[in-house]
């Protein structure tokens, strides 16, 4: 006895599943966006005395050079690894650390809103 088994409808799933794919990573890349940006907000809300780190602003120049790209949030002055991280002269602040274990379950929330949208 031979058995035998004809599968028909695969390039509807493969069209289906590619377009789930494409769909997907969009929901993935607007979370991980919304999440750094959240992030950022709550960085600089540190650094301006909102939160409970010694306030860092003199000039506004740290402040303000605070970025969000991808869900990466960053600043680009010389002087943010010095309040991060202290030196000899200054204490360290934790403003990018504190913010982000602060946040990280509203960070979950926000990716997890992304993907309940599929």
């Amino acid at each position: 006895m031979v058995l035998s088994v004809k599968i028909t409808g695969l390039s509807k799933v493969r069209s289906y599943l590619k377009r789930k794919n494409i769909e997907i990573e969009r929901l993935l890349e607007k979370g991980v966006n919304d999440s750094g940006e959240f992030l950022k907000t709550e960085i600089k809300a540190s650094i301006s005395g909102q939160r409970p780190e010694k306030r860092s602003v003199n000039t506004g120049q740290f402040l303000n050079s605070i970025e969000a790209n991808k869900g990466v949030v960053s600043s680009n002055v010389p002087q943010a690894a010095f309040m991060e991280y202290g030196s000899s002269k200054v204490p360290e602040r934790r403003h990018f650390r504190n913010s982000a274990d602060r946040s990280k379950h509203k960070i979950r929330d926000i990716l997890g809103e992304a993907l309940k949208k599929l």
